[in-house]
């Protein structure tokens, strides 16, 4: 055909011609042209039971009047679509789908409408792309990676790759929220162990989520031949990292046994999957762990996959190009977090920050100098205040992109100020409970009750300094706690004033809450 939109225009009187001859009153309400397929959506004018079951049963006749390998056809509640391989087929680059991605929630491919289909990490974990050689899992899990990797900053994201094929994934290795890319079987057993010993204890006690840390497998067939001692912490990483933003992509050829997902525990554990073509119906259940899908009636096309969540959609998985990937920001990590080199630093400290920096991608200004190590204490003061500027002021936007806070401590200062700003926007309490934790019980409750009724002041300098300063000018119990003033008391409104002369404090529309106070 010399145009795609001629072949369109043949394949709809092939389709017409089967249905047609099978005694089904249908209507085409539309057709479209994605990325990998062109969807026919069918609309019955007799539906019933037994006309829809003798549609769905068409697929094969349908295929061979329209001359392609494969039919999928399913029903929705706006009609029945019957897919066709496109015969243009498209592969969507890894840095369109990095434009629709914002914070965590990170586009993995396009459906046949075009439109980005989006997983949420912190709202789905642990992500699995699952099917055999040669279907395009690698290069879109490197299209996801490159997606998150540039639009967050490495304080908000970092990462570690494991693949016995170091080279699909060198290009990544200098980007600054590369923690590394290991694929020595003794060192990834190292990594794993660390991740779910040291790592994930530290953050448990202290209430650490910050950064957000992927554990990136690909092959985990491949890589628990090598490296068996990982089943125990995949699992322990799988069932219990959401609620300590350690989260999982993984790479397998299947799904729904031991040998694909290291154990039940991961398997269970994974709620959102791209599944890429089957060999049987019975394979594609097992795969997608769910049944009736269709996914043995894909193409089989490299990057043809179905996304399996809240919701089933035929998608476009992406591509990532090297060269594309090199253009990530750089830093030098040094020291491995699970090495013996860095065995006497915090495991979650000694990732927090790379030893240098840049400008990320973002615009957000990175630490050109480590606060934790010893140097001109003006400097390090200076890049330490600034990166608390920048990232105060864009807290509330990274919360409506997706982002969430710890909901096992009171909200910091910081936090207190962007679930005010939040508020003023959504209107609700309701809504500001989804946007920041992403759920709602007594204490955030509770917690939400006291930043939306006390008075918030934000110090110009950091708490410690502000409270130094009250205890110089003799304000006795001043109460100031993180950057909160009880306004209602002598004490707290006596703290205010001084901090105020002395430049160290504003406060929005402070006096309608020291009247209330009086």
């Amino acid at each position: 055909m010399a145009t795609i939109r001629q072949w369109v225009a043949w394949a709809e009187r092939k389709i017409a011609g089967v249905v047609v001859g099978e005694g089904l009153d249908v209507a085409l309400a539309e057709v479209v042209e994605g990325p990998q397929v062109v969807t026919f959506r069918l609309r019955l004018l007799r539906p019933s039971p037994a006309a829809l079951r003798k549609l769905q049963a068409l697929g094969p006749a349908i295929a061979q009047a329209a001359q392609v390998d494969q039919v999928r056809i399913t029903d929705t509640a706006r009609g029945v679509l019957v897919e066709l391989p496109s015969p243009a087929p498209k592969t969507p680059p890894a840095a369109l789908l990095a434009q629709a991605t914002k914070g965590l929630a990170v586009a993995v491919g396009l459906d046949q409408w075009r439109r980005p289909i989006v997983a949420d990490l912190d709202v789905f974990p642990n992500l699995a792309f699952i099917g055999p050689p040669g279907r395009g899992k690698t290069q879109a899990m490197k299209s996801t990676l490159f997606a998150l990797a540039s639009r967050n900053p490495a304080r908000r994201l970092c990462y570690v790759v494991a693949s016995q094929k170091r080279s699909d994934w060198q290009a990544f290795e200098p980007a600054t929220g590369c923690i590394a890319v290991v694929s020595d079987p003794a060192e990834v057993g190292d990594a794993f162990a660390w991740a779910a010993g040291e790592l994930l204890q530290e953050r448990a006690r202290d209430g650490i989520d910050s950064p957000a840390i992927l554990f990136v497998i690909d092959d985990l067939v491949a890589l628990l031949q090598r490296a068996p001692d990982i089943v125990g912490p995949l699992g322990e990483l799988a069932s219990m990292g959401r609620g300590l933003r350690l989260f999982l992509m993984i790479g397998t050829q299947q799904a729904g046994s031991r040998s694909g997902m290291a154990s039940t525990l991961v398997d269970d554990n994974v709620a959102c999957r791209v599944v890429y073509k089957a060999s049987s119906a019975t394979a594609g259940a097992r795969a997608a762990g769910a049944g009736g899908l269709g996914l043995d009636q894909l193409s089989g096309r490299r990057g043809d996959a179905l996304f399996v969540a809240d919701r089933v959609e035929r998608i476009a998985t992406g591509f990532a190009d090297d060269r594309l990937i090199a253009q990530l920001p750089a830093a030098d990590w040094g020291a491995k977090p699970w090495s013996s080199r860095a065995a006497t630093r915090s495991s979650t400290r000694s990732i927090e920050r790379p030893r240098t920096g840049q400008n990320d991608q973002n615009g957000a200004v990175l630490p050109l100098v480590d606060p934790t190590v010893e140097g001109d204490d003006q400097v390090v003061e200076g890049v330490a205040l600034e990166r608390v500027e920048t990232e105060r002021a864009t807290l509330a936007d990274r919360l409506l992109a997706g982002e969430k806070l710890v909901g096992n401590r009171p909200p910091t200062l910081e936090e207190a100020l962007a679930l005010r700003d939040l508020f003023a926007r959504l209107g609700s309490r309701e809504k500001v409970y989804k946007t920041a934790w992403g759920f709602k019980n007594g204490k955030v409750a509770g917690w939400l009750s006291e930043v939306l009724s006390e008075a918030i002041v934000e110090p110009v300098l950091s708490p410690e300094v502000a409270g130094d300063q009250l205890q110089d000018d003799h304000a006795g119990d001043q109460v100031f706690d993180d950057g909160r003033l009880d306004l209602a008391s002598p004490e707290g409104r006596k703290a205010f004033e001084q901090l105020q002369r002395a430049g160290l404090v504003r406060l929005p529309d402070v006096s309608s809450l020291i009247q209330e106070g009086a």
